[in-house]
């Protein structure tokens, strides 16, 4: 048992300075990454030289790919936004529709997760609530819908970084564990949609009048992130699911209009339809202080989207390419490696870095296409490019930091026995009702660090070890992680602190926090109870993949 509690220090530290003490996360993963040295030397009897090489694992594996994914996934973003591609993306969805509803799903669950997709990091709940204020939504409304609606796709966030740390903590196969992650969220995927209807609405019998395009935000995102992320990995699901989901709510949405404005047209006598404005009761006039300024006819030319989205439609080649749909070409690309050994004997693992296929590379080679053609098509100069290459490293620098502190600290304690102490421990407390919990694991490490990401750092391969001490599929459990991990991300702080300052009212977080509570802690259950009843079938499910 004092074993069990010296395992499980660093974690406590970790949530006592950030949880509690509201210490940052870069001077806290630090804290814990001592403790994790302190409590290997001193508890665990591990050797100074061991302790050396597992530090080196870590620093290496948080480096590549990790870090090197993340720092790519936000300059990407940075550069469409310094090119004025997203202003595009933003005209092209408000300029859909002007019903409420509508406006919705397009902003909170298209926009939102196409955002998170592509960068994460505060952008997918930053962005679009600025956007629903200026449209006349309130400020409080705003940014409790687009929380709700930031969670199932934070688990392939920035170009699917959590879910491929999951897998090289767990060492486990990405593509299998991403596919079970996207079994697990399907029920959750199919209900939010509805749910952001009905709290737009405040009325189940009015919300009822846009059910079909919610369900076309539905099947579009769900049917589309599930085939993206089985066929493809875990890189481009939400991308894709969002643009997919974002275009079948505009086809619905408009044929919806045109049935109705045909009916009304048959009625004799009838007077002239509302527009779409006034029955949304929203200010489409000014959607910001800069030009963005919109209205129903606006429309973008095929060659302004193109321009827009060409990042991620080279991006979307790119990982085609290396994916096993082109066996050939992934075959060689995967040859351009390195394997190395870090830590000796039977214990250490052979860890292979993928110098061409990683994502972070594929997203930079988009992003140089990109801005070449920007300086020779539209003659841009390329100081667009380097200076948001700079001031990218330099605003990561310390989330960059955390990350290899935390993996540093995740390689001791595996090395040490500490998870080994931790999984035994807790699955002798919990038996076999652990797979019901397991998803608030996962839920917790986002709550503590903000970060699916980091969730899956510290918990990953302690999911495994429990599997595997209970004699349960350990995808499934693993994969569990990551699932609650998502519903962690709407009450996390440091996402409650950023929906706040956007729409400005500081000072109510605890009022959002409540909200969001009651959403997530339903959100929570309903996995636990679908882990704990499937887990006895999840390997008839792992069979088919």
């Amino acid at each position: 048992m004092v074993l069990f509690f010296a395992a499980l220090a660093p974690v406590l530290c970790l949530i006592a300075l950030i949880g509690f003490l509201k210490i940052p996360p870069i001077y806290s993963a630090l804290v814990a990454f001592l403790t994790a040295v302190v409590v290997a030397t001193f508890c665990f009897n591990q050797k100074i030289f061991l302790i050396v090489m597992s530090i080196a694992e870590g620093v290496s594996l948080a480096i590549w790919p990790m870090v090197i994914i993340i720092f790519a996934a936000i300059f990407s973003y940075n550069f469409i936004t310094a090119t004025g591609r997203m202003e595009t993306v933003k005209k092209l969805i408000i300029s859909a529709s002007s019903e409420k509803s509508v406006l919705v799903l397009l902003l909170v669950w298209g926009l939102g997760n196409f955002l998170e997709g592509i960068a994460g990091y505060g952008t997918a709940v930053a962005i679009p609530i600025g956007i629903m204020i200026a449209l006349g939504f309130s400020p409080f409304f705003s940014a409790f819908v687009c929380l709700l609606g930031n969670t199932v796709s934070t688990g392939f966030g920035a170009i699917g970084i959590p879910a491929i740390t999951l897998s090289i903590m767990a060492d486990i196969n990405p593509n299998i564990s991403t596919a079970f992650i996207v079994l697990q969220l399907i029920p959750i995927t199919v209900l939010i949609p509805f749910l952001l209807i009905v709290l737009t609405e405040k009325s189940f019998k009015k919300a009822l009048k846009y059910f079909p395009e919610a369900l076309a935000a539905s099947l579009g995102f769900g049917i589309t992130h599930f085939l993206v992320a089985i066929f493809l990995g875990p890189q481009l699901p939400t991308i894709t699911g969002a643009i997919a989901g974002m275009v079948f709510v505009v086809i619905v949405s408009s044929v919806r209009k045109k049935r109705a404005l045909s009916g009304a047209k048959d009625q004799a006598g009838i007077k002239e339809k509302p527009t779409d404005a006034e029955d949304a009761n929203i200010n489409t006039k000014s959607i910001s202080s800069s030009d963005i300024t919109q209205n129903n006819s606006t429309r973008l030319s095929a060659k302004n989207i193109l321009n827009a989205l060409s990042v991620y439609f080279l991006l979307l080649i790119f990982i085609a390419l290396v994916s096993p749909l082109f066996p050939q070409i992934k075959c060689f690309m995967d040859s351009l490696s390195t394997k190395i050994k870090f830590y000796p004997g039977e214990a250490g693992k052979t860890i292979t870095f993928y110098w061409l296929t990683t994502p972070g590379i594929l997203i930079f080679l988009a992003v140089t296409i990109v801005a070449i053609a920007d300086i020779f098509i539209t003659k841009k100069p390329p100081v667009v490019f380097f200076a948001t290459l700079i001031k990218t490293f330099k605003n990561l620098i310390p989330s960059m930091l955390t990350i290899i502190f935390l993996v540093s600290s995740a390689m001791i304690m595996r090395y040490s026995g500490m998870i080994e102490i931790l999984a035994k421990g807790t699955s002798a407390i919990a038996g076999s009702f652990y797979p019901f919990f397991s998803p608030f694991v996962g839920a917790l490490g986002t709550f503590i660090t903000g970060s699916d990401t980091s969730s899956c750092i510290l918990f990953g391969e302690f999911q495994k070890r429990v599997a595997l001490d209970l004699g349960i599929n350990e995808y499934w459990l693993t994969a569990a992680n990551m699932s609650g991990a998502t519903a962690g991300k709407m009450i996390s702080p440091q996402s409650i602190a950023i929906a706040a300052a956007a729409a400005g009212i500081a000072g109510q977080e605890s009022a959002l926090f409540r909200k969001t509570a009651f959403f997530c802690l339903f959100y929570v259950i309903f996995l636990g109870l679908v882990i704990f009843f499937f887990s006895d079938v999840s390997p008839l499910i792992l069979s088919r993949f």
